[in-house]
């Protein structure tokens, strides 16, 4: 993982030196082009080929963007092991959970506070265990019962339309992480995190 940090610095440093040299009036040499880019393409490639080999990888697509466009793009081993079709860039992958850094990046601010979100306010039941969802000074916080986190609530930040995002770490999720509220006929009747939901237990 060290050398993959290194390696992977190597290649920005090689970036950001030629984005600084093709600024410069009098050349026009292109960041795709630069004999240092190149260069450090030429031992990233050698690196991963080896990491592929040697820890038996199936394949990874890499692609280096540069003032918004993509100066470098490759497939490495095998998109499909058993077929031997290579890996290319233009391989489709599975997004999973990864769209939830998106989504929450997408998301610039938090909204004010509504009064009437106090009615999320309760206890839900889910396979995992409950989650209590308490209000605490115009803001909901999720607490886990008997969990590790009664001292430390994670608070939801309010986003619009039922929906909230984790600003602290919690035990099933991540921050940032969409937390929505579902209704049916004026009820609120699940908290949904992630791919996981909790049935609202009714008073």
């Amino acid at each position: 993982m060290v050398r993959l940090a290194v390696v992977c610095a190597l290649l920005f440093v090689a970036l950001a030196g030629s984005v600084v040299t093709a600024q410069r009036p009098t050349t026009a040499i292109s960041v795709a082009t630069d004999p240092d880019v190149l260069g450090a393409e030429r031992l990233f490639s050698a690196w991963l080929e080896g990491q592929i080999a040697y820890k038996g990888l199936p394949g990874v697509a890499v692609g280096v963007v540069s003032d918004q466009q993509l100066v470098w793009a490759k497939g490495f081993g095998f998109a499909n092991v058993q077929e031997r079709r290579p890996m290319t860039p233009a391989t489709l992958f599975r997004m999973a959970s990864h769209s939830k850094l998106f989504t929450a990046t997408a998301i610039k601010a938090a909204v004010a506070w509504d009064a009437s979100w106090a009615r999320f306010a309760g206890l839900y039941r889910g396979a995992w265990g409950d989650e209590q969802v308490v209000l605490l000074k115009d803001r909901l916080v999720l607490i886990t019962p008997n969990g590790s986190n009664l001292d430390d609530p994670v608070t939801l930040e309010a986003l619009g339309d039922g929906r909230f995002r984790f600003v602290a770490k919690t035990g099933g999720g991540e921050v940032g992480e969409i937390v929505r509220f579902e209704e049916e006929n004026g009820r609120v009747t699940r908290l949904v995190i992630g791919d996981g939901f909790f049935t609202r237990v009714q008073n």
